[in-house]
């Protein structure tokens, strides 16, 4: 399951994998984009390998190839939870603007399409009574 918090608009996008992997981590990525119309400034990520490859001495990542291109592409500042400093999403409490929080991981299933469905709909429903409450 890929969940995309944007925690400033208080939306929300969910996504079932079938598998954990790389493709599966793109492609939710670009599905949340496009679900909440527009790509975030930032995106602060855990440090599944299937995004950084190593972490250095100096706490710089070496990020994966397709996460790589996934961010040159879309043009985000990806930020990284730092184990152990109280930081690592999806528990993220300081965000601004339009920042995100994306706790990404894979829950193999054989119903991950209608999982997506009803967990697609939710987030609709979801975003509709916030911006209801908000007129």
């Amino acid at each position: 399951m890929l969940v995309v918090d944007l925690p400033q608009s208080d939306a929300i996008f969910l996504k079932a994998c079938h598998a954990e992997t790389a493709e599966a981590l793109c492609d939710g990525h670009v599905a949340a984009f496009d679900f909440f119309g527009g790509v975030p400034q930032s995106i602060l990520c855990d440090n599944t390998k299937l995004a950084v490859v190593k972490i250095l001495g100096d706490g710089t990542r070496t990020r994966a190839t397709l996460f790589a291109e996934l961010q040159s592409h879309y043009l985000f500042r990806d930020r990284f939870g730092r184990p152990g400093r109280g930081n690592v999403p999806p528990v993220v409490e300081k965000c601004s603007g339009r920042h995100c929080a994306v706790d990404g991981y894979a829950a193999s299933t054989m119903a991950s399409t209608r999982v997506s469905t009803q967990a697609g709909a939710r987030c609709i429903s979801r975003a509709a009574f916030r911006m209801g409450s908000c007129l």
